[in-house]
């Protein structure tokens, strides 16, 4: 049996959730947050759209829990693959 590390799919992973996944998830959820707080602010005191900018908000903050996640379990599956947890073998 090969070993995880020494394989294409390992590197592509790695690669992809390093430098792509990770990037513009965080990028996207600032966009996300500032549109939501834009709809609340310039409600008008409608409450279809406070309550659109709320949900927005909170799909974002889902959304980020959500990648958070991803990584740990990745993380657990094997420390190198992120580079991001550094366990002690």
């Amino acid at each position: 049996m090969t070993d995880l590390n020494t394989g294409p799919f390992y590197t592509y992973v790695s690669q992809v959730f390093q430098h792509q996944i990770i990037p513009i998830s965080i990028l996207g959820a600032v966009f996300m947050f500032v549109y939501g707080g834009i709809l609340i602010i310039f409600s008008g005191g409608d409450a279809a759209r406070v309550t659109a900018g709320k949900d927005i908000i909170l799909g974002t903050i889902i959304g980020l829990i959500m990648i958070l996640l991803a990584t740990v379990i990745l993380g657990a599956i094997d420390a190198n693959l992120l580079k991001v947890f550094h366990f002690q073998t």
